[in-house]
């Protein structure tokens, strides 16, 4: 053994007789810190970090544990624990990622569903409709009131509400990009989105407001959900398939889903069950009876008349229709639904937009209110009175005194019309066998105002000061 050998060899064994009194004065210091500790506010966790310390120096892995427990605190991982977890991870344990935060943030949105606003979507790409939701009315030509009371209505077929949380409604290479962010459908299952307030359908809350217009000349509008399947969409950049902007008709689809068609009524059915698409003429089955089979003989001839004996009657043919021409030329043409004080004193005015005089006896008049339900104004029983080429008939409730007097009075004792959400069905004869004559629906009356068209058969608008006209007129 040489000389330096024999150093270490004496150092090492000096060492192992010292170390009782390093750790006696260990706990010595351990005991003087906590007291000075208990005295002073500024050294309060001074036993923990005594502890701390005699911890990291003879326990490693326990120190590992502190760098973890640290690393979790502050949010970003020490170079310590950095240095320590490839060791750690060798055992099995879970190495903490660099960078990683500590707490993970709850989105509030509902299960499954995406965060919509990190979600975006190829909106011009092909996609085929998925259905469940579908875009079912659109007034592109705003209201009688302004043009710019524009909407949109969605609707949900079927008994199940679609939840429609994070869908977007967007008009491709259009201003109209909005998504639905807790806006569902109603029971009815009918969603309304108005554009810009809540004042382009009066009368009815909308349940979103968008902003943005849609061209009078078309629009590409899609509905996608929050994942960007496709919903529905209508095509309609080369031109609307349907709605008028004269009479404020707006576009309707079908009932079965397929197809569109002009409203029946001025303005629309907005959140309500869409009207039924007008019956093309000739297309009607029973002005069309089918045309015998081929395979089938025809009638046989009728027998010769007997030698000096009458001829056999013969089938005469069925009446042909009237020509479009020929049928009544009279329209709805003003409407009082009440004044301040008397909601009761109401008239509506009809037109003759032809030259010649029209027999009105046996025609019927009637109210149908926002659910749907007909009842009679005027009954056909009751329904008299003559009104003049180019000229006026003022039909009014027993309430009306103004001048000019009435034609013709209501028959129901207590009918009178509403000024939101109603409709006025004219039949020339009984409502369940006459032809519908005009029909006019309004969202809103204000009180004392009238509703009247403009010209003989344009749009109508609400008019300031009201122009009941007679049959004298």
């Amino acid at each position: 053994m040489d000389r330096r050998e024999g150093f270490l060899s004496k150092h090492r064994r000096g060492g192992a007789a010292y170390l009782p009194w390093v750790l006696f004065g260990g706990l010595c210091a351990v005991a003087l810190i906590a007291i000075i500790g208990a005295k002073s506010a500024s050294v309060r966790n001074a036993p923990q970090i005594a502890t701390k310390s005699l911890r990291d120096a003879f326990r490693s892995e326990d120190r590992f544990k502190l760098a973890a427990e640290i690393d979790l605190v502050r949010g970003d991982e020490p170079d310590a624990a950095r240095s320590l977890g490839g060791s750690r991870a060798a055992h099995g344990e879970k190495k903490i990622s660099e960078g990683a935060p500590a707490i993970q943030k709850i989105k509030s949105e509902p299960p499954g569903v995406p965060d919509p606003a990190i979600r975006e979507c190829d909106i011009g790409a092909p996609f085929t409709p998925t259905g469940g939701a579908r875009i079912n009315e659109i007034a592109w030509m705003g209201t009688s009131a302004s043009a710019q009371n524009e909407w949109v209505e969605i609707y949900s077929p079927g008994s199940e509400i679609v939840p429609l949380y994070g869908t977007r409604l967007v008009v491709v290479g259009g201003e109209i990009d909005v998504r639905f962010e807790k806006e569902n459908p109603a029971p009815s299952g009918y969603l309304l989105l108005e554009r810009t307030d809540d004042s382009s359908v009066p009368g009815i809350t909308a349940n979103l407001i968008y902003k943005g217009n849609l061209s009078n000349s078309g629009a590409w509008l899609r509905l996608f959900t929050a994942e960007c399947a496709l919903l529905d969409e209508i095509d309609a950049s080369s031109g609307w398939p349907a709605g008028e902007n004269a009479s404020k008709k707006t576009l309707e689809r079908n009932q079965d889903g397929v197809g569109w068609h002009t409203s029946a009524f001025t303005h629309g059915t907005p959140g309500a069950k869409n009207s039924e698409p007008a019956a093309v003429s000739g297309e009607s089955p029973q002005n069309n009876p089918p045309a015998p089979s081929a395979a089938e003989p025809p009638p046989p001839a009728p027998p010769p008349p007997p030698s000096g004996g009458p001829a056999p009657p013969v089938n005469p043919s069925p009446p042909s229709p009237p020509s479009p021409a020929s049928a009544p030329a009279v329209v709805i043409h003003e409407i009082l639904a009440g004044i301040d004080g008397n909601p009761d004193y109401e008239f509506i005015e009809l037109y003759n937009t032809g030259d010649a005089p029209v027999n009105l006896s046996g025609w019927e008049l009637r109210k149908r209110s926002s659910s749907g339900s007909e009842s009679n104004l005027v009954d056909d029983a009751k329904f008299t009175g003559t009104i003049p080429g180019k000229g006026y008939f003022l039909i009014a409730s027993p309430s009306y005194l103004g001048a000019p007097a009435a034609d013709l009075v209501y028959s129901a004792a207590s009918a009178n019309i509403a000024y939101t959400e109603n409709s006025l069905v004219l039949y020339g004869g009984d409502y369940r066998a006459g032809a519908l004559i005009d029909e006019i629906h309004w969202m809103e009356i204000p009180k004392g105002k009238s509703y009247e068209r403009e010209g003989e058969n344009g749009a109508f608008a609400v008019r300031d000061a009201p122009t009941p006209r007679n049959s004298q007129n």
